[in-house]
């Protein structure tokens, strides 16, 4: 048995910070009273529930399968204190399983398998736990109860989420003993030092634990430094060479630079300067930017090129133009090094930060995609939101990417935004139109429509709860969602589902037959979800001639159809368009074929295409039309 110092049980007043770290540090030597800490285990937990796996979706390598950053960047420095660590990416191993085996895969045999073999040869004496986003949190929690129940071994959780809502999770699971706050690079390798005696308990921050019935926590920060996040990340034995084949990295390289392009991830700089009320950033990362050097920066795109063949690059960064000039600098000296890889931005810039200067060197250092956060068209809401943009530098950024035809541009959207104006309870109608309105007139190459479903404890999550559009617990509705209608691949087939399951021959054109003020319900922003992606991103595609956009969009429409969604007729039709504009004749008549067989085979469709006045189009001699 470890040998610990005798501490008593702290009684009293918990809001005193003194008080609060002399009682976790208690609990913690209780928690370690019959074993040191020296071997520590850090798991990524699959990116989808079981309970909605879908092997169609696996078996094409269309579920996200990014590496894990954070949890790289944290065994990194465990093991610069002396101590030994692993990962294990539940998310790559069953996705990897998933592709290999294509059919009838076992998810609750594989996952149980993969994770008591990771216990039984690594003989962790902690497992930390990380996830990001709600929709994970089941799968935390089958994690820790299985760990605990096989193992007993103490379990820390970590991430955007537990961060979030920390007193939530330690309710919830009874088998999570802790939580690490924000960012955990510092925090958490001092909480494993004062465990092994090799630090006081005034080392202790970012922690949370429930103490006889009380949540307990240490909110003070312990923020990296800039040289601090500098550090490479410790990769142990992750293939990560292997990630874009079993799944997908961003959402521009596959289908613009083909199948076999080896993706990887990187970062350059943490927090964002923007404070909108739907995100989390801020209060995880804190206020402000910090950047990583230029040098540390290249010197990992080389690494990942070298060693593992890595050829295109995301971007994990909130805020990638933050530094101005200095970001000019960089993509400057990424273009002058000839790095020989490409690179996109999938999570999103500020848009008001693009300036002409930025986007020339963008493409020339590698960028083949960027992201837009737009998020609205509607001035109020724009302003409820706190969004740090306006629609006159909207317009700004596309034309300066007018230019730029080679950087396929996406835009991100939100669809039933909690508005307040003229004391209503949600988006209306009229302010659906303005984002409409100026989608198009940006005209970016694609945009993404996300119904609104905050994450936990932001601003906008508490305004949905004030207006009744959601209930205290986000877990679950995310959980079973899947956040579908944020991510795009997943919308589209939910969509098709919806299809085979209801007809629903009553389809009308809601935008277009309610009055401006009306606020639309939960459900009905599903069908307007629908409309707003026909008129978006659809409608206009026959007015485009521009060959080299032509030629991208062809690609994009190519991968919605035979990867995104299946048996989709308006993915299809619209691809026909493009290909009769590019003179692709047998393609086109081949898209326009299976266009019209899937229209015909769902009433679902049928009525939709009626509504959108699309049934011209599927004519065979429909090219005079465009």
């Amino acid at each position: 048995m470890k040998s610990m110092v005798e501490l008593p049980v702290i009684q009293g007043n918990y809001a005193d910070l003194d008080n609060k770290r002399s009682t976790l540090s208690y609990e913690l030597r209780e928690l370690f009273s019959e074993r040191n800490c020296e071997r520590i285990l850090l798991i990524n937990p699959p990116q989808t529930t079981r309970e909605v796996f879908d092997n169609e979706i696996a078996k094409v390598g269309n579920y996200p399968c990014y590496p894990p950053y954070n949890l790289a960047l944290l065994s990194k420095g465990l093991e610069d204190r002396g101590y030994t660590s692993d990962i294990l990416d539940m998310n790559y191993e069953l996705l990897e399983r998933a592709f290999k085996v294509k059919d009838n895969f076992a998810f609750n045999e594989n996952w149980e398998d993969i994770l008591k073999n990771k216990l039984d040869n690594f003989k962790p004496d902690l497992v930390g736990i990380t996830c990001m986003y709600t929709m994970v949190y089941s799968e935390m929690k089958n994690i820790a109860d299985f760990v605990k129940g096989y193992k007993k071994i103490p379990i820390i959780v970590g991430g955007g989420y537990p961060a979030l809502a920390a007193e939530e999770v330690l309710r919830k699971t009874e088998t999570i003993d802790l939580v690490s706050l924000y960012e955990s690079d510092d925090s958490f390798p001092d909480m494993v030092d004062f465990i092994n005696q090799k630090a006081g308990e005034n080392k202790l921050t970012q922690l949370a634990k429930i103490v006889n019935g009380e949540y307990i926590a240490l909110e003070d920060r312990n923020t990296p430094s800039e040289e601090r996040i500098g550090v490479y990340p410790q990769w142990h034995g992750l293939k990560l060479d292997d990630y874009s084949r079993v799944g997908k990295i961003g959402v521009y390289a596959r289908w613009m630079r083909g199948e076999d392009i080896r993706c990887g991830t990187i970062l350059s700089s943490r927090g964002c300067r923007a404070h909108c009320d739907f995100c989390s950033v801020r209060e995880f990362n804190g206020k402000g930017v910090r950047h990583r050097s230029i040098e540390s920066v290249i010197n990992e795109i080389e690494t990942l090129r070298d060693n593992y063949g890595i050829r295109h690059l995301v971007w994990l960064d909130d805020d990638l133009l933050a530094n101005g000039k200095g970001q000019e600098k960089f993509f400057g000296e990424m273009a002058n090094r000839n790095l020989g890889i490409t690179w996109d931005a999938s999570n999103g810039v500020i848009a008001a930060s693009l300036t002409d200067r930025l986007a020339q060197l963008a493409e020339e250092s590698g960028c083949i995609g960027m992201s837009f956060g737009i998020e609205s068209g509607d001035p109020y809401i724009l302003k409820e939101m706190r969004k740090p943009a306006t629609l006159q530098g909207f317009e700004k950024a596309s034309e300066i990417l007018q230019d730029h035809p080679n950087i396929f541009t996406k835009g991100f959207l939100i669809l039933g935004y909690p508005s307040k104006l003229n004391g209503q309870k949600g988006e209306s109608i009229g302010q659906i139109w303005n984002t409409i309105g100026l989608a198009k007139k940006m005209h970016l190459d694609w945009y993404s429509i996300h119904l609104a479903l905050p994450l936990p404890q932001t601003d906008m999550a508490k305004k949905m709860e004030e207006i009744g559009q959601i209930q205290n617990d986000l877990t679950e509705e995310s959980s079973q969602s899947k956040f579908m209608y944020g991510f795009g691949n997943i919308a589209a087939r939910e969509y098709e589902k919806k299809r085979k399951l209801n007809p629903d021959p009553n389809f009308y054109n809601i935008l277009l037959d309610k009055p401006m003020d009306y606020v639309p319900n939960r459900a009905e922003l599903k069908d307007i979800w629908f409309l707003m992606d026909y008129y978006i991103n659809y409608e206009d595609i026959p007015k485009e001639t521009n060959l080299i956009k032509l030629g991208l969009k062809e690609k994009w429409l190519a991968e919605i159809c035979s990867r995104r969604s299946s048996e989709n007729p308006l993915g299809n039709l619209y691809l026909a368009v493009v290909r009769d504009k590019l003179g692709k004749v047998e393609e086109s008549e081949e898209n326009r074929y299976l266009a019209r067989e899937f229209m015909k085979q769902s009433e679902f469709w049928s009525t939709r295409f009626r509504s959108l006045g699309l049934e011209e189009l599927l004519n065979p001699n429909a090219k005079s039309l465009i």
